[in-house]
């Protein structure tokens, strides 16, 4: 789960080495990459940095849905240990400077207005779960060993696992995953409420960019207020909560995705949304 020798030293050698992160829009759909798979998409400064740059790029991007996917054999391992490790006399500056790019990051994904899905293939520890955790949908292949690891460090965890975690799997588990360090397989993280579903890692590429489309064609405007209204669901109480609901549907019900939608409803044909 580290880089090798060899590969930190021909990443210093080129000025940090290949990128780590990307961004592009493919119609609708914004596409959030991860491009280190030599490198099991291991988290150093340069990936937080490049990271940071394709979020702000993103926010301003016209998209109506957002894929988050990864090269190579892995989503992500999680931070690189051999980067870390390297500057392990300095442990707190470093860790210090690379989780507030990353939760800055994070926090910024986190509040985007379209839906998010997220394809994972292979190993997924560590900090790097934070970008399967903040998704609307999750799919994974059949291979998946997902883990958070923090337990074998002798650290408490990043990536907003202790906040995500007692939401989508109860406190138990969260409980389990971060203190006993369990190893989930990809039929177990559906199980568990961290997947959305499994598939063939052949198959993986193609559901999660036909799940993106699909949801780039829907009233996009209306599904991003219903991801900020779950995402903040154990936050408020009910009467708050239902007020924010009937605010909600008011500000909607003014949308022209609304008006073809009921339109279309009532004369029992397809409406055609275009996130307006």
């Amino acid at each position: 789960m580290t880089t090798t020798d060899s590969e930190r030293a021909d990443a210093a050698a080129s000025g940090g080495g290949p990128s780590r992160v990307s961004f592009a829009c493919d119609g609708d759909v914004g596409r959030l990459r991860l491009i280190a798979g030599a490198r099991r998409n291991a988290i150093d400064q340069r990936f937080v940095d490049e990271l940071g740059t394709a979020v702000a790029a993103i926010r301003a991007a016209p998209i109506r849905a957002l894929l988050i996917d990864a090269e190579g054999p892995a989503f992500t391992v999680g931070g690189d240990l051999g980067y870390i490790g390297d500057r392990a006399d300095r442990l707190g500056e470093t860790l210090d400077q690379m989780i507030g790019g990353f939760h800055a990051a994070l926090g910024d994904l986190g509040e985007v207005e379209v839906p998010v899905v997220c394809a994972v293939q292979g190993g997924a520890a560590g900090g790097g779960l934070g970008l399967l955790w903040l998704a609307d949908v999750v799919i994974v292949a059949s291979d998946l060993k997902l883990a958070t690891g923090f337990d074998k460090l002798g650290l408490s965890g990043d990536g907003n696992g202790s906040w995500w975690l007692p939401r989508l799997v109860g406190l138990r588990r969260a409980q389990e995953l971060l203190l006993e360090g369990r190893v989930l397989s990809a039929r177990e993280a559906c199980e568990w409420g961290i997947a959305t579903r499994a598939v063939a890692p052949e198959a993986l590429a193609d559901e999660a960019l036909a799940t993106a489309r699909r949801l780039a064609a829907g009233p996009t405007r209306a599904l991003g207020r219903i991801r900020a209204l779950l995402r903040s669901s154990g936050d408020v109480g009910v009467r708050e909560r239902l007020a924010e609901e009937h605010a909600a549907m008011i500000e909607l019900g003014g949308s022209e995705d609304a008006r073809a939608g009921v339109t279309a409803f009532a004369a029992r044909t397809r409406p055609e949304f275009r996130g307006r």
